[in-house]
């Protein structure tokens, strides 16, 4: 079997267990499989501010643990975190300087001497961007030259301290920051100017080529207007959808931080060869993906492809309800595979132990695995008190056992039978008004994660023999939408034309028809016609804050938000077009109603509401059902009248049909709550008419 990281120069040594010569930590682990922990705290608590002690980390190596993951913050080795605040005037960067200076290492050498003695490896995360206090998350975006040469030359020096006192037996790699990477450039002095040299090698110094792109007749690329992603008051501008110029803004800026992070490996191995990169984490990044109703502002981070080439595995956090998975994992497994690298699990919530078994389901080739340890009383295999999390440790105990299975490799990746196509360059850089990402997740997660094949661009070309292709998002390359139509019949996709990275319609030879009869001869296909009908249904909401809807509520809403914790419990969550938000309705006896209010009068026929099915592993129960939905209706002006309504549950989602009405205000009456729990919506809407070809309609619906 191939060495679980032998895709990985660094580790081609691995696998004695033992520590050489002048090293103080073991060899690096064939498969990574550790937790997270808070960072170490300034030099004057010594290490005090780590709550993980001797016996716990002794606990966790019993399960399997080898290594531990945390992040380093500039004032935890005696830099001032005003260094770090980029963008406030009066501040001098003095790189020299502060190395003759010298740093404050003894709070990291007191845990890296903990973790020496315990024979774990370190996998430090140098947070370079700081400016408040040791204690605030990091955001490291570079792409800003400002913030670039900060993070770049602070992960060097420590990983010069570490490698002299400690040898290179060690996986440095940086935190989640990615996750947050959604701007900043506009307030950088230094940005334009490097955009623009950006623009010029992506160009290959092509005038003519950009404004052919751009449809504009710039003299130089000294002079190219920086495009507009986000407007405090109104959003995302209309001129930057289905725009050639903001998805040359965010390719290029790609491509600066591709560079930033070659630079960074190049450094990293300079002075510690033996060490591990481990790269920038993303944190899910996927949903970067999703259209701009669920993901605001447009990020400018790099694109998973390049996190992917430019470590030594790609490194993902993966927070995500249990519903999810094999989205996340299935997917992040094949981008991997397709630069010949393995991927990395790097936080996983350890309140949710079913992640681990749908990790071992969702296939290689994995680098490894990462839980969050606490201590803390909402994440963690430890509690405040210290008590341990018995069923989550147990999870966590047998994932180790299947993934070190000889019998079982997850080092491999091995091709699903259902292919459905990810346009991974344009759902990184185009920006649209209406994404159907959300039909890839669905499908993704009817799926069994083996069964599923994520196409992308590049295979196009060698797609197997008449093997059918799900395509299912409208925004492509150019490129790709003329291998599409060279497979001609084989490509069943419900739309009847595609728009490319320019925003230019182009039309389907081979047309729609046999959408819905595809999905269904696909592996699970009731499954993946239902998942595709939310999303059509979605898309085509006539209440959605998109079109100018809102929603209105009466009944008390829950103090907290259990749809998503931690999110704001607003009645317009109902019509944003997340899938990630939603209201909790009070738990206790009362009236509960939703009113959607149309931009204008419109013909409606038929209604969904998408009803939130738990979390088994955060133990939150789901929604009451009603038994009875009464819909009413009224326009602009006027009385509400109730229309008769036909109501069926498929899942967690609720559907009702009536006679074509015209109204701008559409009402929901749920009765009264006689249930344990309130109701708890994910999100609700108003169509024209029902969707056609899906089972018991009468033909293809045309886009």
């Amino acid at each position: 079997m191939r060495h679980l990281l032998t895709l990985c120069s660094t580790l081609v040594a691995l696998g004695s267990g033992a520590a050489a010569a002048g090293e103080r930590f073991p060899a690096l682990p064939k498969l990574i499989f550790g937790v997270n922990q808070y960072n170490v705290g300034p030099p004057e608590l010594l290490g005090q501010h780590w709550p993980l002690k001797g016996a716990e980390i002794e606990r966790l190596k019993i399960l399997g643990v080898n290594t531990i993951r945390f992040p380093l913050y500039p004032a935890e080795v005696g830099l001032a975190p005003a260094l770090f605040d980029l963008f406030q005037g009066g501040q001098s960067w003095d790189a020299a300087a502060l190395e003759k200076a010298g740093l404050d290492w003894r709070s990291l050498d007191a845990i890296l001497d903990l973790l020496a003695e315990h024979g774990i490896t370190p996998y430090i995360s140098p947070a370079a961007e700081n400016g408040k206090d040791w204690t605030s998350k990091a955001w490291m975006r570079l792409h800003i030259p400002e913030e670039a040469e900060k993070t770049i030359w602070f992960t060097r020096v420590v990983a010069e301290h570490v490698q002299n006192r400690y040898g290179g037996n060690v996986i440095y790699g940086w935190f989640e920051d990615w996750f947050w990477n959604t701007g900043g450039h506009e307030r950088s002095p230094r940005f334009p100017e490097a955009w623009r040299q950006a623009m010029r090698r992506m160009y290959a110094d092509d005038l003519p080529a950009l404004n052919r792109n751009w449809a504009t007749n710039h003299a130089s690329f000294a002079v190219l207007p920086l495009p507009v992603l986000w407007e405090p008051e109104r959003g995302v501008p209309d001129a930057a959808f289905a725009s050639r110029q903001t998805y040359d803004l965010r390719r290029s800026v790609d491509g600066m931080q591709r560079e930033r992070l070659e630079e960074m490996r190049r450094e990293l191995k300079r002075v510690s060869p033996g060490a591990v990169w481990a790269g920038g984490c993303i944190c899910n990044e996927l949903g970067g993906w999703l259209d701009t109703r669920s993901t605001k502002p447009v990020k400018t981070n790099a694109s998973i492809r390049t996190h992917a080439a430019t470590s030594d595995f790609l490194t993902a956090d993966t927070y995500a309800p249990a519903g999810q998975y094999a989205f996340y994992y299935r997917t992040l497994a094949k981008i991997a595979h397709s630069v010949g690298k393995g991927y990395l699990v790097a936080e996983v919530s350890a309140v949710q132990p079913e992640a681990f078994a749908a990790i071992a389901a969702a296939g290689g080739p994995l680098a490894g695995v990462l839980a969050w340890v606490g201590k803390e009383d909402t994440f963690g295999f430890f509690k405040m008190d210290g008590t341990f999390r018995e069923e989550n440790a147990a999870a966590f105990g047998r994932l180790y056992q299947r993934l070190t299975d000889p019998a079982r490799p997850v080092d491999q990746y091995v091709p699903g039978r259902v292919h459905v196509y990810l346009p991974e360059e344009t759902l990184e850089y185009a920006i649209t008004r209406t994404s159907f990402m959300d039909a890839y997740f669905h499908i993704c997660d009817a799926l069994p994660p083996q069964d599923l094949e994520p196409v992308l661009t590049d295979d196009l070309a060698t797609l197997p023999a008449d093997v059918p292709l799900f395509v299912l998002e409208q925004v492509l390359p150019r490129r790709a939408i003329a291998e599409l139509s060279r497979l001609g019949a084989r490509v069943i996709c419900p739309h009847r034309f595609f728009i490319d990275e320019n925003g230019q319609r182009v039309e389907r030879e081979s047309g729609a028809g046999g959408f819905y009869a595809g999905l269904m001869q696909a592996p699970g296909g009731a499954a993946l016609v239902e998942a595709f009908a939310r999303v059509w249904e979605k898309a085509n909401n006539l209440a959605d804050v998109m079109r100018g809807g809102t929603a209105q509520v009466k009944g008390k809403l829950a103090e907290r938000n259990v749809v998503i914790s931690g999110r704001p419990n607003l009645p317009a969550n109902l019509v944003d077009g997340s899938i990630f938000e939603g209201v909790t309705f009070a738990d206790e006896r009362q009236e509960e109603r939703v009113d959607l209010v149309l931009a204008r009068e419109e013909t409606v026929a038929c209604a969904f509401i998408e009803l939130f099915d738990g979390s088994e592993a955060e133990r939150i129960a789901g929604s009451r059902v009603p038994a009875l939905v009464r819909v009413s209706m009224a326009g602009d002006q006027g009385e509400f009248r109730e229309v008769a309504a036909t109501q069926t549950v498929s899942g967690p989602r609720l559907r009702l049909t009536f006679a074509p009405t015209l109204a701008r205000r559409v009402r929901f009456d749920f009765g009264t709550n006689d249930a344990a729990s309130g109701m708890r919506i994910v999100e609700m809407g108003v169509l024209s008419h029902p969707l056609q070809g899906a089972p018991g309609g009468a033909a293809e619906d045309a886009k």
